[in-house]
Order: structure tokens, then C-alpha cells, then sequence
């Protein structure tokens, strides 16, 4: 059974359009011993022939993407019944995350 990121009735006000951004997105490299030490690219893929069927191969796509929060504390977290009068203030919040984090 899956379950919910967020669950009923809440909210997370992430900003947007803002100069820099709240998150990023950086690649693993793959789990390919000759792909280690080395800086993530986003996808790989290796072929692997099989040996009875002449021409056949075994194809083993790959992406590691990891995306990272480099600034959490702009993030709100709140309830859906707060969240629309909370929008028009949420600029002024973040300025002052802003403030504290740099």
C-alpha cells in the first residue's frame, strides 16, 4: 500500500520565480564498475550480448537524479485552509527566510 508525501490537508508553499532557486536537480553516476569515481551524467546505459542468440543483446538503461533542497527553510509547510490567505503574505516570509539564510 502506498502512501501520501503529503498527507489530507496539508500544504507546502514553495516559492517560485524567485533569483535563486529553492532546489536543484544533480546526477549519481551509475552503479556500473566502470562508471565510479566519476561526476553523474543523466542517463546510461549499458548492452550486454547474449551469448545462444547471435545478434541479441540485453539493454540496461539507468538515471540516478537526486533532487536537493538548498534552501529548506523557504519552504512553509501549512494546512489547506490556510494556505490561500497565507500566498499574498508568503513573499514578505520569504524575504525574511532570505535574510536569515544569507
Amino acid at each position: 500500500m502506498a502512501s501520501a508525501f503529503v498527507a489530507d490537508g496539508e500544504a507546502y508553499l514553495v516559492p517560485e520565480g524567485v533569483p535563486e532557486p529553492v532546489s536543484c536537480l544533480v546526477f549519481a553516476p551509475a552503479n556500473y564498475i566502470g562508471d565510479r569515481q566519476q561526476l553523474g551524467v543523466p542517463y546510461y546505459g549499458k548492452l550486454e550480448r547474449l551469448p545462444v542468440r547471435q545478434g541479441r543483446c540485453r539493454r540496461s538503461p539507468q538515471s540516478n537524479p537526486l533532487p536537493i533542497c538548498t534552501r529548506p527553510r523557504a519552504i512553509i509547510k501549512t494546512d489547506v485552509l490556510k494556505a490561500a490567505p497565507m500566498k499574498r503574505h508568503f513573499d514578505d516570509a520569504f524575504a525574511e527566510a532570505d535574510d536569515i539564510l544569507f
